[in-house]
């Protein structure tokens, strides 16, 4: 029989992944796809950026920039070739600053936009570019939103440095 459209959007999962905005960083995006091969994900990649309330700051707000600023372009590179090479199971891959530092904030963030599942990796260190970033992982803990750690993503895609690397890997995967 043919599905809803509201049947068809539940079967995409809302997945958000903090993310320092560092290539190693998609090792928990890589990992957590390559474990639900049959499952279709909407996901956001969340950064935690404190700002300064300045009237200045907030008149001219614009998270166009700051990702500009703290994403290099092989981080952006290196999205664009996991959207490519996993476009069945990805449908949408986006960014997110997320400026509040407060667990209501995050909450409050987290339940608007539908968020399923929150995944992350522990053993991860969060190497931030910007001194106004945060890692939003322990404000997302309070949440009420399951949390799947995935756990040595190491393993998957080691000391990456340029983006041509990631491709070696997606393909060496591919011919497996």
């Amino acid at each position: 029989m043919f599905q809803t459209l509201d049947e068809i959007m539940s079967a995409v999962k809302k997945v958000l992944i903090p993310t320092d905005f560092n290539v190693k960083s998609l090792n928990v995006l890589l990992e957590f796809l390559r474990r639900n091969p049959n499952d279709q994900f909407e996901v956001i990649l969340a950064h935690g950026y404190d700002m300064s309330y300045s009237f200045r700051d907030l008149l001219f707000y614009s998270e166009y920039k700051i990702l500009k600023k703290i994403q290099s372009d092989e981080f952006r590179e290196s999205c664009k070739l996991i959207e490519n090479t996993y476009q069945s199971k990805l449908t949408k891959l986006k960014f997110s600053i997320l400026t509040g530092s407060t667990k209501r904030y995050v909450r409050n963030y987290v339940e608007a936009n539908n968020i399923d599942f929150i995944v992350c990796c522990n053993d991860y260190k969060m190497k931030f570019k910007s001194r106004d970033s945060f890692n939003l992982l322990p404000y997302l803990k309070a949440t009420k939103v399951e949390i799947i750690n995935i756990e040595n993503t190491q393993n998957v895609v080691t000391e990456l440095e340029h983006s041509e690397q990631l491709a070696d890997i997606f393909l060496s995967s591919i011919e497996q």
